[in-house]
């Protein structure tokens, strides 16, 4: 496989963050403070659907990301997009990281009933409180109604989730994985070329200079 990083300043950080706040970010502040524990998840969710909308939409809003981090321990990358906008459909402690693609219907369940008690049902235990962080790389897409398992705490980076996968393991950086239970199918770039990748850290770049360079990325031949 032939790949070229571009190295040029063409793909240095834009000195100001293309991150949006709108002028009403206050008062939608204040209204999520006002709301209790149960409403949070109810007409919260349409708050932040709201104030997304007028900061650009889920890429550029920076105020749907400060509201889903500090009410709802969601922590969104810039320019990440996905259900994890929304309120119930992913629950506390998940990281995501930069230009990650999250496809409709995506859900995250990170707790589990015990096996090992007398009975699975909740009347008889309590949910652990310190929830494990699921961590999702930067650069990852997953697809259309996948399901994400207790038992995966970290999708790596540049890592692709088909639709309808159930997974239930970690997930190594440039991995292609399907299926229930997912499975490694292939990976996305040699050895050598997923570590240059991930040595680049090219996602903590602003996207206007990467996209200025993108003639250099699609002139570079990819053979796979």
């Amino acid at each position: 496989m032939n790949f070229t990083i571009p190295t040029s300043d063409a793909i240095q950080a834009l000195a100001s963050s293309t991150a949006r706040r709108s002028v009403f970010a206050p008062v939608f502040r204040f209204l999520y403070r006002l709301l209790n524990a149960q409403k949070r998840w109810r007409i919260g969710r349409i708050l932040i659907a709201v104030i997304v909308r007028l900061e650009g939409g889920q890429q550029f809003s920076s105020t749907g990301r400060e509201l889903l981090e500090k009410y709802h321990e969601i922590k969104i990358g810039n320019y990440s997009y996905g259900p994890c906008f929304s309120p119930g459909w992913f629950p506390p402690r998940v990281e995501i990281g930069n230009y990650t693609s999250i496809a409709a219907g995506v859900r995250v369940v990170n707790e589990n009933h015990p096996l090992s008690h007398f009975s699975t049902h909740p009347q008889f235990y309590v949910f652990h409180e310190e929830r494990p962080w699921l961590v999702i790389g930067d650069d990852v897409w997953i697809g259309f109604n996948a399901i994400i398992l207790p038992g995966c705490h970290s999708i790596g980076t540049g890592a692709v989730i088909g639709a309808g996968a159930v997974v239930t393991k970690d997930v190594p950086p440039y991995a292609i994985v399907g299926g229930n239970p997912a499975r490694v199918l292939r990976y996305r770039f040699s050895e050598d070329m997923a570590e240059e990748l991930l040595a680049s850290k090219w996602w903590q770049k602003e996207a206007r200079p990467i996209a200025d360079a993108m003639t250099d990325i699609t002139a570079a031949k990819v053979e796979t």
